[in-house]
C-alpha cells in the first residue's frame, strides 16, 4: 500500500455529510405581499358599565295632569284673543280681508256729527212692497222676530236687527235680500236661506242681525227676487 500523499490546506470532511447552502438576504419588497394585511382601524373593545343610575318613572297621573293643564291654558289664551280680536274689531277686518269684502269706511271722529237718519219718503218703497210689506229696525225682538220697539239710531258694535214680514203671492215663490250700504257705498248683501211661499194663513217673519264697530251712516234695501221692495236708513253714533 501506498502512502496518501498530504494536501496542504484542505481537510477531510466526514463521511455521510452534505454540503450546506449559502444564505442570501431577500429584499422586503419581495415578501410584504405574502404578510397578513394589517385592519385600518383596529377593533375597538367596548367595555359596559358596571353600574348605571336607574331613570327616574314618572307616573301615569303627572303625565294626564300636565296635558290637561297645557289644554286648559291653550283653551283660555285662544278664547282670550277671540274676544279680543272681536271686541276690536281686527276679526271683522280678518274676515272682510279674507272673503274680499270691502271693509266700512270709518268716520272722522272729533267735532265730526252723524245727523239723524232721513225721513222715508215715496223713492223708499218699490214695487215689491206689498210681498215685504213690513220692515223695522230694532235692538230687541221677540221669539216671533218682531221689533219690541223700531229703532234706527246704534251704538258702535251694538248689534241690532232688521225685521220683515215676507207674504208671496199665490202661485209665487222666492227669496228675500237685504243690501247693506255705509256712507253710501256699498258693504254686502244677506239673502234669506229658505224660500218663501204663498200661504193664506201664516205670514212669515224674518229677522237679519247685523252690527258695525264704526261711526257711520247707512240704509238697508230689500229685495223680493231682485225686485226693490223697501229701504230703511240709520246712523251708528
Amino acid at each position: 500500500m501506498l502512502p496518501v500523499p498530504y494536501q496542504g490546506g484542505m481537510e477531510l470532511q466526514p463521511e455521510g455529510r452534505q454540503p450546506t447552502i449559502s444564505l442570501q438576504l431577500v429584499p422586503q419588497q419581495a415578501v410584504e405581499h405574502l404578510l397578513p394585511a394589517e385592519p385600518i382601524n383596529p377593533d375597538v373593545v367596548h367595555v359596559p358599565p358596571m353600574y348605571t343610575k336607574p331613570r327616574p318613572i314618572v307616573s301615569r297621573y303627572r303625565v294626564v295632569s300636565g296635558f290637561l293643564s297645557v289644554l286648559i291654558v291653550s283653551l283660555l289664551l285662544c278664547t282670550g284673543a277671540g274676544y279680543y280680536a272681536k271686541a276690536s274689531g281686527t276679526w271683522d277686518r280678518m274676515v272682510n280681508l279674507y272673503t274680499g269684502k270691502a271693509s266700512v269706511p270709518n268716520v272722522t271722529t272729533g267735532n265730526t256729527t252723524i245727523p239723524d237718519p232721513p225721513q222715508l219718503t215715496a223713492k223708499d218703497s218699490g214695487p215689491a212692497m206689498n210681498v215685504i210689506p213690513a220692515v223695522s229696525l230694532a235692538t230687541h225682538i221677540d221669539k216671533n222676530n218682531l221689533p219690541i220697539q223700531s229703532e234706527n239710531i246704534f251704538q258702535p258694535g251694538q248689534t241690532f236687527y232688521l225685521t220683515f214680514s215676507v207674504e208671496p203671492p199665490k202661485g209665487q215663490q222666492g227669496k228675500v235680500t237685504a243690501k247693506w250700504y255705509t256712507n253710501g257705498i256699498f258693504y254686502q248683501p244677506q239673502t234669506t236661506p229658505n224660500t218663501f211661499k204663498y200661504d193664506p194663513i201664516q205670514v212669515s217673519n224674518v229677522q237679519m242681525s247685523m252690527r258695525f264697530d264704526n261711526r257711520l251712516s247707512g240704509y238697508v234695501e230689500l229685495y223680493w227676487n231682485n225686485q226693490f221692495a223697501q229701504r230703511r236708513y240709520f246712523v251708528v253714533r
